[in-house]
């Protein structure tokens, strides 16, 4: 009989210290298209399959997720009324996990899942770097109207987003792997599954 060996899944979320400070560690879940300068659709496609992740984290980790790792964060400016008016912008409010004025280091390590060979850099969806280029503008909140589409349902207000702005990842790793699984009845052939790790820390840890 052969040897199985199973590992502990990571968690969704974590705290932990490193370095003699707190980081905050999440995973995010993005199924659809992601295709190479991808439009204005798809990236608010791509926020509205977030938000409710993100609304879920703000709610179990209340008054703010990351008041344990930045120890800044005190007074209403910082909760969800607060950044909700700050980020108001064309009828949608944004609350970011994590505004430039943290001070705070964000670093992404994403699996990358795709129906093609492992380790193929150019695939039909087109190339790993624009469609992380993609991906990355999805997860910042919008600089303008241009960038917004419709209006928010009741749900998305407010609308919960990672970043303000995604310059504010100093780190990224991506791994790619083969999608085994058959695109269904709503899914197209180019179609990825990405599990989006997330670190939050303290800049100056």
């Amino acid at each position: 009989m052969c040897a199985v060996e199973i590992a502990e899944p990571t968690s969704v979320l974590r705290f932990f210290r490193q370095s003699g400070g707190e980081v905050l560690e999440l995973k995010l879940i993005y199924s659809g298209r992601l295709p190479s300068n991808g439009s204005v659709s798809v990236k608010h496609g791509i926020r509205k399959q977030l938000h409710p992740q993100l609304k879920m984290l703000w709610e179990v980790k209340a008054p703010h997720p990351l008041y344990n790792v930045l120890p800044n964060l005190n007074g209403p400016v910082y909760g969800i009324g607060g950044l909700a008016e700050r980020h108001s912008l064309c009828g949608f409010r944004f609350v970011p996990l994590v505004v430039e004025d943290y001070e705070a280091n964000v670093s992404t390590d994403i699996l990358f899942l795709r129906r093609g060979r492992p380790g193929q850099v150019v695939i039909s969806g087109g190339d790993i770097d624009n469609r992380i280029k993609t991906l990355f503008d999805a997860l910042q909140k919008p600089k303008n109207c241009s960038e917004v589409e419709g209006s928010p349902s009741p749900d998305e207000d407010p609308f919960f987003v990672l970043l303000e702005d995604d310059s504010m990842i100093a780190d990224i790793k991506v791994t790619t792997g083969l999608l085994l699984t058959p695109p269904g009845p709503d899914e197209y052939e180019n179609d990825v599954h990405l599990i989006i790790g997330v670190k939050v820390r303290d800049r100056g840890e």
